[in-house]
């Protein structure tokens, strides 16, 4: 079985404290690698010392090919992953994050997987895990796996049945994909080129599934699989705010995408559900008494009791499962304010139409 030759692109910025980790992680690979490979790592108008430690990090393998490339001011991280495809000269592309935590025998079993895969299949990628589970954070990040490639028979489900698969528990299947997942995903190089590579508007997140839907259009939408057993760690923060800003970003990309004919019209439906049940009883309760007060807290009262009992629906039992009460309103409490910045930035996102629009006047 003849391995076929990979280049792991890694763009960042200002991440020299995470950079740690990742070259950690990928000493274990570089030792146990039986596979012709070559690292790239793309320095996006950093700041810190990312590249002085990069180059220590080359230096001990002066025998393996790795890149370092420096970009002159930030490009963002479409443009700079087409720089890193540029440089290469492997077969297949791997992509990671400054925060990926690759395990020991990735790049091995990487390779291995491409053998497997038949010469319809244009891309590969798998699930994104944490780490670590020691903060809310972290545990909340393992519940809901909020980076996580999208199977494409979720588009042929109407909408009763999305949002019913939206709440069911989280399964991790092998199945063609949608799209698949920026930190965990692989593609066979002379495609990327087929497609345009990367779109360099893709600024704010969504360049994943945009080049995803590229190749799904060229080459049909059985091209991406889901390789459940090709997961991939991530160092998500401690902190819940990682989770709400990355929310917040995607939601925009999704509303930029929307904009530029991209992607679909996108909403979660906590936040809608909340509000559309609130605006009833509120017109309800308007209509039956003429007293304000009593107006105002009962209409407080029928919210908190939506939220409660939608943090109840929302516990997925996934790989995080408690037994505190207390702790699964947490968790549902925290999916529902991530539902509502992802929905937020989306609608932020709207801006770019008009911005759009101004172009032709």
């Amino acid at each position: 079985m003849e391995l076929p030759s990979i280049a792991v692109v890694c763009a960042t910025y200002n991440g020299e404290e995470k950079l740690f980790g990742l070259t950690e992680a990928l000493k274990l690979n570089l030792e146990n690698s039986i596979v012709n490979s070559e690292i790239i790592f793309i320095i996006d108008g950093s700041t810190d010392g990312s590249v002085a430690h990069l180059q220590n990090f080359a230096n001990l393998y002066s025998d393996k090919i790795i890149k370092i490339i420096e970009n002159s001011s930030n490009l963002g991280i479409s443009e700079s992953r087409n720089i890193g495809i540029a440089a290469s000269h492997s077969e297949i592309i791997a992509f990671l994050d400054d925060d990926c935590r690759p395990n020991p025998n990735w790049l091995n079993s990487l390779a291995e997987q491409w053998c497997r895969t038949s010469k319809e299949t244009i891309g590969i990628g798998g699930f994104v895990i944490p780490n670590e589970k020691k903060s809310f954070n972290q545990e909340f990040c393992a519940m809901v796996m909020p980076l996580r490639p999208m199977p494409l028979s979720f588009r042929k489900l109407n909408i009763i049945q999305r949002i019913k698969k939206y709440y069911a528990t989280l399964t991790k299947s092998t199945e063609c994909a949608e799209y698949l997942v920026g930190a965990n995903m692989s593609f066979r190089r002379g495609a990327l080129f087929e497609v345009g590579l990367f779109s360099s508007s893709m600024r704010f997140g969504g360049d994943d599934s945009d080049i995803c839907k590229m190749l799904r259009n060229r080459y049909g939408n059985n091209c991406l699989r889901i390789l459940p057993n090709l997961e991939m760690r991530h160092e998500f923060s401690r902190s819940f705010k990682d989770s709400l800003r990355r929310s917040f970003r995607y939601g925009l990309g999704a509303g930029k995408n929307f904009c530029y004919n991209k992607g679909g019209f996108s909403f979660n439906p906590g936040p809608v559900l909340i509000l559309g049940l609130f605006l009833l009883f509120l017109n309800a309760t308007t209509t039956l008494s003429d007293s304000t007060h009593k107006i105002f807290f009962v209409s407080f009262l029928f919210i908190l009791l939506e939220i409660f009992f939608y943090t109840l629906l929302v516990n997925r039992k996934n790989e995080v499962q408690s037994d505190s009460s207390l702790q699964r309103i947490k968790f549902g409490l925290a999916f529902l304010t991530c539902e509502a910045a992802n929905t937020l930035g989306f609608f932020s996102g709207l801006r770019f139409m008009f911005s759009n629009s101004r172009k032709f006047l």
